[in-house]
């Protein structure tokens, strides 16, 4: 999905808009097999601004996904409200390959495509490591349980056996 916005038809003052069609993010999510869905629509509110090297892009990015814990492996909500500034510059635009993607020849001149802003805006709004809560336990290494929800009952104290030639490591330390 593109959504083109021409540099000739940004005034002076700016242009405002309001991208809310999902699209802009699922079919990314869909490519990239990102373990996130889409729970609340998300939206952008963008002002973009022309300037005399390219376009300042002013926005929030509202809505809300779920992601999978990194230690438990359950879901998780995940509320996105991300205020963001990006300035998309003209200089090497025809020179990089990262441009030939953003930036195309219209009918009006040249044009940006914003829906590949709002990506990278959305994947940078997400957490590195999701966790479910600060706390999180994870599963147990042994039998799989959420021990989130309560022990198990596994001997975690036992050393895995492939890991035992690390316990007979002697280090001197003069």
């Amino acid at each position: 999905m593109h959504i083109w916005v021409s540099f000739a038809e940004c005034p002076a003052q700016g242009r405002r808009l309001t991208i809310s069609e999902q699209a802009v993010w699922s079919e990314p999510l869909a490519e990239f097999e990102l373990n996130a869905e889409i729970v609340e629509p998300l939206t952008a509110e963008l002002h973009i601004v022309p300037q005399s090297d390219g376009l300042l892009i002013q926005g929030r990015l509202q809505g809300s996904v779920s992601l999978v814990c990194d230690r438990c492996t359950e879901s998780m909500p995940c509320p996105l409200d991300v205020p963001f500034t990006v300035f998309e510059s003209l200089e090497g635009q025809n020179e990089e390959e990262e441009y030939a993607e953003r930036f195309r020849q219209g009918g009006e001149g040249l044009e940006l495509d914003l829906a590949a802003v709002l990506w990278e805006q959305f994947v940078l709004a997400l957490p590195v490591k999701p966790l479910c809560m600060p706390n999180c336990r994870g599963i147990c290494p042994q039998c799989g349980r959420n021990l989130n929800a309560g022990e198990c009952g596994c001997d975690r104290n036992t050393l895995d056996p492939r890991l035992e030639v690390l316990r007979r490591l002697q280090i001197n330390t003069s």
